[in-house]
């Protein structure tokens, strides 16, 4: 850690492996739903490929820009015409939330055209559409946009039971039942094979490894037997199960990951917002999907409370006596978008310490089991 006197940013820096569970658990927040079920490469989202998806509706650019654009109708400030305002304003919003405003784009367009296309419109009225068209036409664009990439997340949601699964990622992140867990990841594993979605088992069972792999009882070597026997999954592939716990098991935590997966089940408000939101899709409640806070809190927590040891944390300079105000968080091996999320609600709620993300590249869980595999043990 690098701390300078009052005034200079404090430079936080640590290990991907210090907190394999992030990378690996399904995300809820609109940039980090499209980055793991789709991919965000250089700001676009290709759909290549996907049933139904029009041949001019193959990519969308998703740029959120260098900050938030101008609130409608200011005066002076510069507007990027590159960005895309609606990704810019919302992409930290949850799945729920983005529902509900593409429902409200969508009608605002609808009655809209209604009005162009009314035979009685006076002459105030249509010179008011007139005005207003290219911008009209600008915000169909980026709606019907979004429309299609909010189709096809919900249909990635749909098709592999998203929300039951998530669940039970949760659970085992936050919660130590092992009998349950054993019961919930067996049911959840071959309910994943029989829908030909290995992948999610396969990621299911990693999760459950890094938190059993200690357990006496843990049935780790029976589900990988089955993702190998029943679901066709490749030695290689499987081999991720145990390598994952190489990589960043209780044992390759000796940093700020040290206590993870402690079974600190306490809801962040920064997430109560989402339990009234999501219910528009499954209509339970679904706190069950938002248990998980990144390891990144408890070290911001920690980090403005002065609460880090030296010996644990050495830092280069003096530390400073009062709270830092300006945090730079360094992740070695790459962050992710719910990272990123986190520290954007952060900002907000904690005015007077500004913390800025920074890593190697951003993960969604396939790239992270790809670091994985790459890494020598």
């Amino acid at each position: 850690m690098f701390r300078q006197p009052d005034g200079t940013p404090t430079l936080f820096i640590y290990d991907r492996r210090e907190d394999p569970v992030t990378p690996l658990l399904k995300p809820w927040t609109y940039q980090s739903m499209i980055h793991e079920l789709l991919g965000i490469h250089y700001n676009r989202v290709n759909l290549k490929g996907r049933p139904g998806v029009k041949a001019d509706a193959e990519e969308h650019v998703v740029n959120p820009g260098f900050k938030l654009p101008p609130k409608e109708g200011a005066r002076g400030e510069y507007r990027d015409e590159a960005q895309d305002e609606f990704f810019a304003n919302n992409m930290f919003k949850n799945f729920g939330e983005i529902g509900l405003l593409l429902k409200d784009a969508i009608e605002a367009s609808a009655a809209s055209n209604q009005l162009k296309n009314k035979s009685g419109a006076s002459i105030e009225e249509l010179q008011a559409i007139i005005a207003e068209m290219p911008e009209m036409r600008h915000k169909n664009m980026i709606a019907m946009k979004h429309w299609d990439i909010f189709k096809e997340l919900k249909s990635e949601v749909d098709d592999r039971c998203l929300f039951e699964m998530s669940a039970i990622e949760q659970n085992l992140a936050c919660r130590e039942e092992h009998d349950v867990a054993k019961e919930e990841v067996t049911e959840a594993v071959a309910k994943l094979l029989s829908m030909d979605c290995i992948k999610d088992a396969q990621r299911l069972v990693m999760m459950y490894h890094l938190r059993y792999e200690k357990s006496k009882s843990c049935i780790t070597e029976q589900l990988v037997h089955d993702l190998v026997t029943k679901g066709g999954l490749r030695a290689d592939d499987a081999a991720m199960v145990k390598k994952v716990v190489a990589y960043g098991g209780s044992s390759a935590r000796s940093g700020p990951g040290a206590k993870l997966m402690k079974n600190e089940n306490v809801q962040d408000k920064m997430f109560s917002m989402m339990r009234g939101k999501l219910d528009i899709f499954v209509g339970d409640d679904v706190s069950d999907l938002i248990q998980h806070k990144p390891l990144i809190a408890q070290i911001l927590k920690d980090l403005q409370a002065s609460k880090l040891s030296a010996g644990e944390y050495p830092e280069i300079n003096l530390a400073a006596e009062s709270k830092p105000k300006e945090i730079i968080v360094f992740i070695v091996g790459g962050s992710t978008y719910a990272e990123a999320a986190f520290i954007q609600q952060w900002n907000l709620d904690n005015p007077g310490c500004k913390v800025m993300l920074g890593s190697t590249h951003i993960h969604n869980s396939s790239s992270f089991i790809e670091e994985v595999d790459s890494f020598n043990l």
